[in-house]
């Protein structure tokens, strides 16, 4: 679990707060060929739907 700030300045707070994953991080990039054939530079996107395998994207 990563650490947060929050709970460096109040440490009980910690066990108070459950934490649940919501999803799964870092979702990867596709290159878009196509795109990058076009525009002459390579072009890139962030697969976010990938990030929860029902809800994905930013509905997460």
């Amino acid at each position: 679990m990563p650490s947060y700030e929050m709970f460096s300045r109040y440490p009980d707070l910690e066990s108070l707060l459950p934490r649940k994953t919501l999803g799964s991080w870092l979702t990867p990039l596709k290159p878009l060929e196509h795109l990058s054939d076009k525009l002459q530079i390579k072009t890139l996107t962030k697969r976010d739907e990938l990030s929860h395998p029902l809800y994905g994207g930013n509905s997460v």
